[in-house]
Order: C-alpha cells, then structure tokens, then sequence
C-alpha cells in the first residue's frame, strides 16, 4: 500500500507523538513537528552521514559537528547497519529522540562481510526468525524511520541474482511487517548507474512497487579524480532515477549523493565548482517537487582504488553554498 502525503504526514505526526511518550519536553514536541512539517508536499528533508574525523569518536559527535557547521539541525541521518547487529541502535535512538529521522539499511552480510546471506536462503524462509526479531525490534522503537532491505544490492553478485534480490526484498518486507512495524517508512534503494542503464537497468533490479513507497538512489560526481563520464551535475546524476520515480507514481528518496571539489587531486578546474553544484541541487530540488530527502555524504569515501573527498568543508565557498543550500526551501518550511 502506497501512502499519500496527507496520509502520510498524519502517520508521522502519531508515530513520533506515540515513540517519545508522554514525558517529552515541549522543546523536543517542537523540533520533532518541525522536522514532520519538512516531510509534507513540494518540500525535500535534507540529512547527511557525518564521518567523524579529527577529534570527533562518534558519529554523535560528528553529526553535531556538521550542524554547527551549517547552521541547523538535520532532518535525517544515514546510519546502516549489518546482519546479526543492533538494529536500531544507539545512535538511531539518539537521533530520533532528538528529531532527527533515522534512515536504516539492513545489509544481507555481516560487518566486513565476514558472513554472507544469500538472498535466496532470505526468499526461502530460512532467516525467518532473525528477521521477526528485527521486526519486533523495530516495532518497539516506535520511531519513523527510513527503512531499506539491502542498499545498492548491484554491488553484492555473491549475495545472488536480481530475481533472488526481489524475492528476498518482499520477504523481509513481509516478515517485518508482520512483527507490527508500522512506524516504516520503505524505501528501495538502487545506485544511480543502474537508473541510467548499468547493471542491466532498473527494472532486472527493482521489487514488487507495492513493497515499497520511494524509489530510492544513491549517486556522486567523481570528477576529475574519476575522469569519466566528466563532471556532473546533481541533476545528471538523478535524473534516470527521478524518471523512475515519477513513472512508478512514486517521490525519489536520495540516500546518498555528493561531489568532490573540481580541483581535486591537483586539477585546473573551478574552485568554485562545488558550490555552485550545490546550488543546483537546491533548484534541482525544487524544480522536481517529487524528492522525499535527500542524504549527504560528508566523508571521504574509497572508489576503485582513490580517496573521494567529499566533504561538506573542502572550501569555504562549498561550505558556505551547501549552508545556504540547506537554509532555504525546499528544504525549510
């Protein structure tokens, strides 16, 4: 069943009312319905993963250091987690009780890919009773939050076939539905390649549309470290999947996006060139009116073998565009 918005503006304001009780502080009421608010029609939340660096052990710490950065709070943090691992844990605690909407992807491996489940054993049934205590879990954690079976799955072949993707997606949707998780929002997240035809396109990958309400996706712009396809922008990077998403009858969920500076690695580029991407991701955004959140990366990231810098920080101009980016709508009320 798909939401509407008004539906689901109406299920976020009772699901965080009912997850913090009775005793929460007015202060927090306030944050929490602003941060709903954010989430209703023509508006976009905007969340970051904030990698802790220097000083900062947790990504507590980093996600507090980034908000001072930029001046707000975020809507949404990206945290995934692991088979076999807390899920939620203390952090998605932490986040929720401060108004911030946890967005969770549940891998089909361990941490460090120690120990791999096939999606086929996961289709079959065989992981039934892990997935049910997720679910209760989940369940009993009363929050909304932003739920995904098994990010970027293309990048997984030892875990099985698309078909065996699919099949395990709409189980765990089913198990986990049936522990009485309702505070979920589900969301099917696929790499922005694979919109614009990789990996055998969309389609080989995407689930049943009724198992899921946003058609989400992750992208970057490598360039120059990664020289091909050349520098992109935040709308060539989304637009295959935005398409999707309006042809499924669905808004676009952006789980991870970023770019490095233009003059990365000693390259004669623009340096004003970030912030000016982040520019048109505000009117990208806005111009589109179908993006649920968008998710940024604010960490330095590995890619075939090269450090992605992608950093909200690399320049002031970047720092202080994406600051603007995030002050303004769609992603304010």
């Amino acid at each position: 069943m798909v939401m509407t918005d008004i539906d689901r503006r109406e299920f976020l304001r009772r699901s965080l009312l009912a997850g913090v009780g009775v005793t929460l502080a007015s202060g927090l009421t306030s944050t929490l319905m602003s941060t709903t608010a954010r989430a209703s029609t023509g508006s976009c939340l905007i969340g970051a993963h904030a990698l802790p660096r220097g000083t900062e052990v947790t990504q507590i710490n980093s996600t507090l250091a980034l908000e001072g950065e930029i001046g707000r709070q975020l809507d949404a943090i990206r945290r995934y987690s692991y088979w076999g691992g807390y899920v939620p844990d203390r952090t998605h605690l932490w986040a929720a009780q401060g108004g911030r909407i946890p967005y969770i992807s549940l891998h089909a491996y361990s941490m460090g890919k120690k120990a791999i489940i096939p999606w086929a054993e996961i289709a079959r049934g065989d992981h039934d009773a892990y997935l049910l205590q997720v679910g209760q879990k989940l369940a009993a954690f009363g929050y909304p939050t932003y739920f995904n079976f098994h990010h970027e799955p293309e990048n997984e072949p030892e875990c099985g076939t698309p078909a065996d993707f699919q099949a395990a997606f709409a189980r765990v949707r089913s198990v986990i539905d049936s522990a009485g998780a309702t505070n979920l929002m589900w969301v099917c997240t696929l790499m922005g390649g694979t919109y614009r035809g990789r990996h055998g396109g969309a389609d080989s990958w995407l689930p049943d549309p009724s198992t899921y309400t946003f058609v989400g996706t992750d992208g970057y712009n490598r360039f120059p470290i990664v020289p091909h396809p050349g520098w992109m922008s935040f709308s060539d990077v989304f637009i295959s999947a935005q398409q999707k998403a309006v042809s499924l009858g669905k808004k676009l969920f952006i789980g991870e996006f970023g770019t490095i500076e233009q003059t990365a690695g000693g390259y004669p580029g623009d340096p004003q060139a970030k912030a000016i991407w982040f520019q048109d991701a505000a009117s990208t955004v806005t111009s589109w009116g179908n993006v649920e959140a968008a998710i940024y990366s604010h960490t330095v990231a590995n890619f075939s073998g090269y450090k992605m810098p992608y950093w909200i920080d690399t320049s002031a101009s970047s720092l202080a565009s994406f600051s603007s980016m995030a002050s303004l709508p769609p992603f304010t009320v």
